[in-house]
């Protein structure tokens, strides 16, 4: 259901919300501007067949607004789809009771699920679950640790274990390892998760700590089973079925499908190899930087990574220093990927060492532009594979072209090395409208994704990240404003797929929005509370815009 709200109304009359939280002080406060909790869920678009365009009185509003609320009915979330693996290994496959493709083929599944309605999962005798083979009156004491190897159906920035219970007994996987990988070869440690009680016919959305990954392949290194805590049984393995959540990555430009034809060799210290690249239509936030490398001598090579602005020839200024990585698998050459996660210092797989804080920021990709990447060689020598340019074949929106530099002294000058030849390198973004983090500033904060959608061209939708489900962001800077956020664009703000929705705060200190200059604003269940001004509207003020609450 949808609400209309027209310019220059306060949205609390034009037919409320359907959830007040209303003290004496509130009271007193909703008749002088300062509306200090509303859930913008959708107000009743029609009644009788006309609009819900209610003026209401300062001494009515209350007991208005409480009959419009009674008049709501629920409406569905928007429901985000699970990301189902499209293979699945397991460590203990050959003597495993039921097999590990039962955790991915939906067999025992009550019905299709989402993130928002996980469903059940009722095996029959375990022949739809996954279960090992029995190893004594607890599993854990002899071993082996069983460990699963997932294929995402694409690159993706991975940021739950979904998991269905075992149908009751002690045998549920309770603990995971879990590790990321780009290429199903070098995997890197990210977290720990936990089930802590027996899920058994329901499921458990375990969100990872380290935040968003970036991943092909997830591996889950099943550490614990319920047999201190749960009924009989604890002497095998076993699972009903496995999903995870996150947003797929789009490449903007890949070539790493070619075969190595040569090697460009790092043979000094600083010595840089660049290779340019440009973007696609969409403006996209860097997800990945993939680099195919392989140590070309003795011991652990190390390879500084950095993006770069086009001078037109040469790399420019830097625009984001990844950091350092050493390249530990000298047996077979891997993808060195740098690989964000939001509040955490990231790491480059195959990689032993963490980046510097400055790398966890994300920078924005402009469309149609080009940029470049260069690795410096900062210890043991490495090569960076290239192809021949008549065989290379390139995926993705963006444009991968020959054009190469190097430098001898640490990117101080370049001098152009193009010979028809092109890097293996992969480049991965998200849209610049996914909310990470309840920040009220910076990489991931929700004023980021606003900020993004004014200054990019045409309507853009703000998403949420599902580990923020439930929470609160509070709004902190910009304290000598009135208003949080001042709408100029078009943009719709929806985290609806959230069970929990998301909640903004203003802190008792400002109004949250204000629409001028004809903007567009869309909430979609947004909960909007602790807004104050001495103005009109402390929760929204629509000054000359269109106004539009979703539930």
């Amino acid at each position: 259901m949808t609400e209309h709200v027209p310019p220059g109304k306060d949205p609390r009359v034009c037919g409320g919300a359907s959830v007040f939280t209303i003290s004496n002080q509130q009271l007193a406060d909703l008749f002088r501007g300062a509306f200090t909790s509303v859930l913008v869920h959708s107000p009743p678009r029609w009644l009788g067949g006309l609009p819900l365009f209610v003026p209401l009185m300062k001494t009515t509003r209350l007991f208005a607004l409480a009959a419009l609320c009674a008049l709501l009915a629920p409406a569905l979330h928007a429901q985000d789809a699970l990301i189902q693996p499209t293979a699945i290994t397991s460590s203990t496959s050959s003597s495993d009771f039921y097999p590990v493709g039962n955790l991915i083929n939906g067999s025992g599944l009550s019905g299709t699920p989402t993130l928002t309605a996980l469903g059940t999962h009722q095996p029959t005798n375990d022949t739809t679950a996954w279960v090992t083979a029995a190893n004594g009156a607890n599993y854990f004491t002899a071993g082996p640790v069983p460990v699963l190897i997932c294929t995402l159906p694409q690159q993706t920035r991975v940021s739950e274990l979904v998991i269905w219970g075992d149908g009751g007994n002690a045998n549920e996987a309770k603990s995971f390892e879990v590790a990321f990988s780009t290429d199903g070869i070098n995997f890197a440690y990210s977290d720990f998760v936990s089930q802590p009680t027996l899920l058994g016919a329901g499921a458990a959305r375990l969100v990872f700590l380290g935040g968003l990954r970036e991943a092909t392949h997830v591996r889950l290194r099943i550490t614990a089973n319920h047999f201190f805590t749960g009924p009989a049984g604890g002497d095998r393995v076993g699972l009903g079925e496995i999903r995870f959540a996150g947003q797929p990555s789009q490449v903007i430009v890949s070539n790493l499908g070619n075969t190595r034809f040569g090697d460009d060799f790092l043979d000094t210290t600083n010595k840089v190899s660049a290779h340019a690249f440009t973007t696609g239509p969409a403006p996209l936030v860097l997800s990945s930087l993939t680099l195919r490398v392989w140590d070309a001598g003795a011991g652990f090579p190390s390879v500084r990574v950095k993006l770069c602005a086009d001078t037109g020839t040469a790399p420019g200024t830097v625009l984001a220093d990844l950091g350092l990585v050493t390249v530990t698998n000298t047996a077979l050459a891997g993808n060195v990927t740098w690989n964000p996660a939001p509040g955490t210092a990231p790491t480059l797989a195959p990689g032993t060492r963490s980046l510097p804080a400055h790398a966890r920021s994300r920078h924005t990709l402009a469309p149609g532009t080009r940029y470049w990447v260069t690795a410096r060689n900062e210890e043991v020598n490495t090569a960076w594979y290239w192809v021949v340019s008549s065989s290379t074949a390139s995926t993705g929106p963006g444009t991968l072209p020959t054009t190469r530099a190097v430098s001898t002294n640490g990117g101080a000058t370049w001098a152009d090395a193009t010979n028809g030849n092109t890097h293996l390198l992969q480049v991965t973004g998200v849209s610049p409208f996914l909310v990470t983090n309840t920040n009220d500033s910076g990489p991931g904060s929700l004023r980021q994704a606003l900020a993004a959608a004014d200054t990019l061209p045409g309507a853009d939708t703000i998403t949420f990240d599902p580990a923020l489900s439930g929470q609160t962001i509070t709004l902190t800077s910009d304290e000598t404003t009135i208003t949080a956020f001042e709408i100029t664009s078009e943009v719709t703000v929806d985290p609806t797929a959230l069970a929990g929705g998301v909640s903004l705060s203003g802190g008792n200190a400002r109004r949250i929005f204000l629409l001028n200059n004809a903007s567009k604003l869309t909430l979609l269940g947004l909960t909007l509370k602790e807004g104050s001004t001495q103005y009109t509207g402390g929760a929204i003020f629509n000054a000359n815009g269109t106004l539009t609450l979703t539930r």
